[in-house]
């Protein structure tokens, strides 16, 4: 859980300044958000590593990577909710004319572009954003989780595991 929050603030400033600087959603800069993500994730699976005694299962290691990301995600999709919601209301709107001029320089025609923007307006709304945010985010430290947990899981493999294991299946 402390690693969750510490993700998400660190997203919450990461994104915030990109914000400020009014940096393009295309530029290559916000690569570096999943690898903040991704080093948290694996930070915290070696936390957990060390307070279990240096070892952990790939089924531990990923349960830590996916809370991790849930409440790093409930931590960003909130920003989100004040961002869009009161701080800059007309973010939505000028992201959804952006959005109209792609779907035209694709080649769409007014009557596609009028329905899917139709759509989009009715889904893009600050809870809306918030809660997609929210699970996007869980989603993706699922994804990136499933692939660090094969490198941090450490398996115990002394004899005295092996034979704790044995005893406790016949006692």
């Amino acid at each position: 859980m402390t690693w969750g929050a510490y993700l998400g603030f660190a997203m919450v400033a990461f994104h915030f300044l990109t914000y400020l600087f009014k940096t393009s959603p295309d530029s290559t800069i916000h690569l570096l958000s999943y690898v903040i993500t991704i080093g948290f994730i694996v930070y915290g699976q070696k936390y957990w590593r060390a307070q279990l005694g240096g070892f952990i299962s790939y089924g531990e290691a990923l349960k830590v990577g996916i809370v991790i990301s849930l409440f790093a995600g409930i931590i960003y999709g909130f920003y989100q909710y004040i961002l869009t919601g009161l701080i800059d209301p007309e973010l939505i709107e000028r992201q959804l004319r952006n959005t109209e001029e792609v779907y035209l320089q694709l080649g769409y025609s007014e009557e596609e572009v009028e329905t899917m923007m139709a759509l989009s307006a009715r889904m893009n709304t600050p809870i809306g954003i918030s809660f997609s945010v929210a699970f996007g985010y869980t989603i993706g430290g699922l994804i990136f989780s499933l692939i660090t947990s094969i490198f941090t899981r450490r398996i115990d493999d002394s004899f005295d595991a092996q034979t704790k294991t044995i005893s406790d299946d016949y006692a």
